[in-house]
């Protein structure tokens, strides 16, 4: 049941409380339910510290927390209240999953690359579960405290999957755009302007 503390989600974001669409993933339903997500969170956010993708972790962070909140408000506007991290914890693990699986291809380790493979694989089966039984497996929701809401889940993958791409993209598009070395002898002749009889 809807508590005063916690205004209906979609009347308070329909009346101008923006900020709800933030401060919902850092309430929790019960302890059990905190302590999953932070831990999850805590070491996605360690992983990428360690790799040097903070700037990957805050806009990860920013955007899963926007795009999740908004997308349970415009799909499911019967909810009262939305809380916890889950959403967010899927983003950052498939932002994970994706860059490291890119960059383990990129690399030939093909063990790597099949357990990240297995990983992402093991992330769609949880969220089809999720969605075809309406449970979740990590967190039970203990007597009709919480109802489980999946839609989270698939919109935080979404996000970390896309952005995982983008960076990729992007990464390649940088070093594309740094990478000076000379590739052609047509790239050689124009910078030495006179012919090459051979390279």
């Amino acid at each position: 049941t809807p508590d005063s503390a916690y205004p209906q989600f979609p009347c308070a974001l329909g009346a101008g409380e923006l900020w709800r669409a933030v401060t919902g993933h850092w309430t929790h339903w019960s302890g059990e339910h905190l302590v999953w997500d932070l831990l999850v969170f805590a070491v996605m956010g360690g992983v990428l510290e360690v790799r040097g993708r903070r700037h990957a972790f805050l806009l990860c962070t920013g955007l899963s927390a926007l795009l999740v909140s908004g997308g349970v408000w415009v799909l499911r506007p019967e909810m009262a209240e939305y809380r916890g991290l889950s959403g967010i914890d899927c983003a950052l693990v498939t932002l994970i999953a994706v860059d490291l699986l890119r960059q383990s291809l990129q690399e030939s380790r093909w063990g790597l690359s099949l357990a990240l493979t297995g990983l992402l694989v093991a992330y769609l089966g949880k969220v089809t579960f999720e969605l075809t039984t309406g449970e979740t497996l990590f967190v039970a929701s203990g007597e009709g405290l919480f109802v489980p809401v999946p839609l989270a889940h698939v919109l935080g993958g979404t996000v970390g999957i896309a952005l995982g791409l983008l960076f990729g993209v992007g990464a390649a598009l940088v070093l594309d755009y740094v990478d000076n070395t000379i590739s052609s002898a047509s790239e050689l002749q124009r910078l030495v302007s006179f012919p090459i009889l051979a390279l």
